[in-house]
């Protein structure tokens, strides 16, 4: 049993070891810790959805993914009643054309620059077959139009190397009626405005706007991961999709997770690698928003950046990261008062509390932005538990 004097004794150093504990720092650095979100997510882009009539037959001019402005040529539609039998008669009789050019070229000139016009058409027609196939991948669209120009070059340089005859004049004659008679039937449709071009549809285009994507259910999100399709002719008209301009400056990626994110600040911005297709792409944007619905967290992602791969991309998977930078101090010492959380920091001979807002917390540190810009916390200052 201690005397008072001992019981004193214990007092005095209980005192001075809650006073030498309480009074423990910790300086704080500048810091940097990572972090990064794996997840699915659907895209939504800003852009319209042009329908037409049925029609009989269309040329695109525009090439898929082309920058357009207002009134730029998007194809040429011919009418549902167009005569394939006249459109097969002018392939033929160009044919002819071709066949009699071909075997009355000046038979003096050893001519090499046809010669690999048709080597490259030839190659081109061969790689345009494998698509069709399946033996190998490509833009049908944009590997037509190119074996449409090459053929179109060959035209032109056989009309200016072979001499005109009575022949060759009757068949240029009969091939410009046919032009002419096909030509009723064809009217160029323009770009109603500016944007990036595409003629490819998934069916939610409509659907997927900017303007109600925060309308979408959770079932809606899963219904399009799993590459349902939301379009329904409509057979009041005939109509179909034919063409969509994109806004490629703007577009929106919803994010679903089964956990809420607390890394995940509205406002903050972040890198996004996409994978779609198997290509990757990276890109940077802010989150916009947060919700929740049927137990999962729905956060929305804005980007600025040209959308180029992604301008066919619905379902993706996606990697969320940043780095954080800044005051770096142990979790621990960050505290909550009357609902803001600060950190106690010596400011002369007084313990000072200073809001802040935590970017990151991760294995036991913190890397915290103070509110008030003009706070004294900083690098270096003493930090306490």
């Amino acid at each position: 049993m201690l005397g008072i004097g001992g019981a004193a004794a214990v007092a005095i150093v209980c005192t001075a070891l809650f006073l030498i504990l309480g009074s423990q720092t910790t300086e704080a650095k500048k810091g940097e810790l990572s972090f990064s979100e794996s997840g699915q997510g659907i895209i939504i882009r800003s852009e319209t959805l042009y329908k037409s009539e049925n029609y009989g037959k269309v040329e695109f001019l525009a090439e898929e993914g082309q920058a357009v402005t207002e009134g730029t040529p998007i194809a040429a539609v011919y009418s549902w009643n167009y005569s394939d039998k006249d459109y097969a008669d002018l392939k033929a009789l160009q044919d002819k054309i071709m066949d009699y050019q071909q075997g009355n070229i000046l038979k003096d000139v050893v001519n090499k620059d046809l010669e690999n016009l048709n080597k490259v058409i030839e190659e081109k027609s061969e790689e345009i077959r494998a698509v069709t196939r399946g033996e190998a991948e490509g833009d049908l669209l944009q590997m037509e139009r190119e074996l449409e120009t090459l053929m179109e070059e060959r035209t032109k340089f056989l009309k200016e190397s072979v001499k005109e005859d009575q022949t060759l004049a009757d068949f240029y004659q009969q091939e410009a009626a046919l032009v002419a008679k096909i030509d009723d039937w064809k009217e160029i449709t323009l770009a109603k405005g500016d944007g990036v071009v595409s003629f490819y549809f998934d069916g939610t285009e409509t659907l997927l706007q900017p303007s109600n994507m925060k309308k979408l259910t959770l079932q809606n999100i899963n219904d399009i991961l799993e590459g349902k399709t939301f379009y329904k002719a409509d057979t009041a008209t005939a109509s179909r999709p034919f063409y969509r301009l994109v806004n490629p400056n703007e577009w929106y990626v919803v994010m679903v997770c089964d956990r809420e994110i607390p890394e995940f600040v509205n406002g903050m911005a972040f890198t996004v690698d996409f994978s779609y297709g198997g290509d990757g792409a990276s890109y940077t944007g802010n989150l916009s928003d947060h919700r929740t619905d049927g137990g999962k967290h729905l956060y929305y992602f804005s980007f600025t950046q040209p959308i180029d791969k992604l301008l066919l991309a619905r379902q993706v998977e996606m990697t969320v990261s940043a780095d954080y930078v800044g005051i770096q101090v142990p979790a621990g010492a960050v505290k909550e008062v009357e609902g803001q959380k600060g950190v106690y920091y010596k400011d002369g001979e007084n313990k000072a509390f200073a809001p802040v807002t935590v970017l990151i917390e991760k294995d036991g540190q913190a890397i915290v932005q103070p509110i008030d810009l003009k706070s004294p916390l900083d690098v270096g200052s003493l930090i306490y538990p």
